[in-house]
């Protein structure tokens, strides 16, 4: 004997409960299918069907049709459906006693999909509102794409225009609010559809038995933040900014006081980027704050405001002269935002590099300096502070003596930065060394010396060269050379002394010293 029971239509779901089984009988024995009554039939409140005879319960079989009168959403008047029922039974696990089965109706209608740009991955969480135009058949609703993409599955009143809508794109995806014009014409012709509203999202459109499958793609978006130069957008390093983000307490909407956890503390790096901000930050209003600017610059004036939208992407809430974001689309499916942040510079930078040449030069040998700083009046900065990038990128601020001075070591290679107010006058002195040196400024030419002197006017490098080199050996040291000439003197004085002994010898044998002296002339 059948047990009838009845959903409503604003129910999904409907019990069975039994005290206890047939004899003999199994949860799984039980079957659970659809049912036409063509007789006459009692309900309660419950749902509980009575009164039927069991021989006019007509079960639908899986795969059979139904026919079942209902007024749609927007429509004036009810009228009959035919939908195709289909089952899926459940099982008892281990240790329950429930079982859920499942029965669905369909029928042809507009089956709506989430993609990404590629229309390969499914996309979770995409919201979209679907709303007639007509209204005389109002419909708004809204609809979430699950983990299979899928939105919903639609049914539409013939000839009447609806506008389907994202208003909330996944984590990374960018989609503006430009809407997609649907129009069912009939169960033959199908449907009209409109996407030449928006180029930021691409569709595809395929038939798949009786239904119509829409898929929509979004495009992705990447956000790159940066730190630079307010004159030439040259990249800064070691700018440090916090990220706080719009919470409401109450009744106040107010900047949490607490940065966002993992944004508390974003250094740029050597290009200038802040790695951490990414199009993997949810939606949401966020303000940006300054902590440190990069050494010999000034901090922002205020905070960055902005929106990181439903749909993807940046907006700035403020008009800021220093702050820009650009947008660019030339990447089919990629929308790439880059926002700007510049610092003005509040000094001027004066570096000192040394280098060392010559064959006898040591590259490892650190050599002595002095720097000495005056103002335009040429007042000594007595006891100053002046900010100080070290050769191992440490920055510090450094105290000067009463004489405007400090001293420091620098190698082969090795270079120092001080942030000084404009048109400091400066004088940067090498200790002495065995070592030649030149110093030039800004790759200018090379002056003699070890004192270089200049006035800061703008951003400078001085660097030092010294030379060390020595005298390749002969093979024959001056000691040598001057032992042979010596020796020679002597060899030629001796000569000297034996010719004039001989000839006073030869004055006394004129035979013998004739001849000796005829071959002394000869010779």
């Amino acid at each position: 004997h059948p047990v009838v029971r009845r959903i409503s239509n604003s129910e999904d779901s409907v019990y069975w409960y039994y005290e206890r089984l047939d004899p003999g009988l199994e949860l799984s024995d039980y079957e659970i299918r659809e049912v036409k009554l063509i007789g006459s039939y009692n309900k309660d409140s419950d749902g509980i069907i009575t009164g039927y005879d069991p021989n006019e319960v007509i079960p639908i079989e899986d795969g059979q049709k139904i026919e079942i009168d209902g007024t749609m959403t927007g429509a004036l008047s009810a009228s009959t459906y035919e939908y195709t029922v289909t089952y899926q039974k459940g099982t008892v696990p281990n240790g329950s006693n429930i079982r859920v089965d499942k029965a669905t109706n369909d029928r042809p209608g507009l089956g709506l999909t989430k993609t990404d740009w590629q229309g390969v991955n499914m996309l979770q969480n995409a919201e979209f509102t679907v709303v007639s135009t007509n209204p005389s058949y109002p419909f708004r609703k809204k609809f979430v794409s699950d983990s299979n993409g899928h939105i919903t599955k639609a049914f539409f009143v013939p000839g009447t225009i609806y506008e389907l809508t994202e208003i909330k794109t996944p984590v990374g995806y960018y989609c503006p609010t430009d809407s997609i014009k649907v129009k069912f014409i009939d169960d033959v012709q199908g449907f009209e559809i409109d996407t030449s509203s928006s180029n930021y999202f691409g569709t595809s459109v395929v038939q798949q038995g009786n239904d119509t499958l829409l898929s929509i793609w979004n495009m992705t978006y990447t956000l790159r933040v940066l730190k630079v130069d307010a004159d030439d957008d040259s990249p800064l390093q070691g700018a440090h900014f916090a990220l706080h983000k719009q919470i409401k307490v109450g009744s106040v909407t107010m900047f949490d006081y607490d940065p966002v956890p993992g944004y508390a503390d974003m250094v740029s790096n050597a290009d200038g980027v802040l790695e951490e901000l990414d199009n993997t930050l949810p939606a949401g209003t966020y303000e940006l704050r300054e902590l440190q600017a990069p050494l010999g610059y000034s901090p922002l004036s205020h905070n960055v405001r902005f929106v990181v939208g439903d749909t993807g992407g940046i907006t700035l809430l403020n008009n800021y002269a220093d702050v820009t974001v650009t947008s660019d689309d030339s990447v089919p499916g990629t929308m790439a935002f880059e926002m700007k942040i510049k610092d003005p510079s509040a000094t001027k930078l004066l570096t000192v590099t040394k280098t060392v040449s010559g064959n006898m030069g040591s590259r490892d040998q650190k050599f002595d300096f002095t720097a000495t700083f005056s103002d335009a009046n040429g007042i000594a900065y007595q006891n100053g502070l002046v900010n100080v990038r070290y050769p191992d990128g440490t920055d510090a601020t450094l105290t000067l003596n009463n004489s405007g001075s400090a001293t420091f070591q620098l190698a082969h290679g090795e270079s120092i930065r001080f942030a000084l107010p404009p048109d400091t006058t400066y004088t940067i002195t090498e200790g002495s060394n065995e070592y030649e040196a030149t110093w030039s400024v800004d790759n200018g030419p090379a002056h003699s010396g070890k004192v270089a002197t200049g006035v800061l006017t703008a951003n400078q490098t001085v660097t030092f060269t010294n030379t060390k080199k020595a005298v390749i050996p002969t093979g024959i040291d001056f000691t040598v050379r001057a032992i042979l000439g010596a020796g020679l003197l002597l060899l030629i004085g001796a000569s000297a002394f034996a010719v004039v002994s001989r000839r006073r010898r030869d004055e006394d044998d004129p035979e013998d010293g004739d001849s000796f002296l005829k071959g002394i002339r000869r010779v």
